[in-house]
């Protein structure tokens, strides 16, 4: 895993503080993304499950400003929560994904996603590619 160091966030950039929802079922790797976005002032939800997040997104999607989503859940597969969007979702996700075929990037932006980074990943990275998208 890559370092944890990530640069100061911007405070005039990030004043209203921004809601994330993580779809993530790998331990170390949800532990890593929560210290991190939590260190840069965004809140963050956690879930683990398919029909957790389904669950979470029905009721609640609009209230979230971003979701990151793995691909390999238990119960499902991240392109299941993708399809399940309403087609006019504003709400942009960036999917992290040990997938690196270009077969599933493409599907991945095709069924919805704003963005897609492969694991392993520079935590300094996605919040740069967070920020673009917020």
């Amino acid at each position: 895993m890559h370092s944890m160091v990530v640069a100061e966030k911007n405070k005039d950039h990030n004043s209203v503080t921004k809601s994330i929802l993580l779809i993530e079922d790998n331990h170390a790797v949800s532990t890593l993304l929560k210290y991190v976005l939590k260190a840069q002032g965004y809140k963050v939800s956690l879930s683990e499950t398919i029909q957790d997040a389904q669950e979470i997104l029905a009721a609640k999607l609009s209230e979230y400003d971003l979701i990151l989503l793995d691909l390999n859940l238990p119960g499902g597969s991240g392109f299941d929560i993708l399809n399940q969007l309403p087609e006019d979702n504003k709400v942009p996700i960036i999917i992290i994904s040990a997938l690196s075929q270009s077969q599933n990037i493409i599907r991945g932006l095709e069924s919805g996603a704003s963005d897609y980074i492969t694991k392993p990943f520079d935590p300094k990275e996605l919040i740069i590619r967070i920020e673009r998208l917020l």
